[in-house]
């Protein structure tokens, strides 16, 4: 998983790789993400 964070530190986007051989894409759904549990360097 990627995250990617613009010039002023907010997320702009998640990259997962390989998703569509590793999950059913048919339905996605963001509850809640747990970004909180994340650790972020700079």
């Amino acid at each position: 998983m990627v995250l990617d964070f613009g010039a002023d530190g907010r997320l702009v986007g998640i990259d997962v790789d390989h998703a569509s051989t590793e999950a059913d894409l048919s339905r996605l759904e963001g509850v809640g993400l747990p970004l909180h549990a994340v650790p972020l360097t700079q």
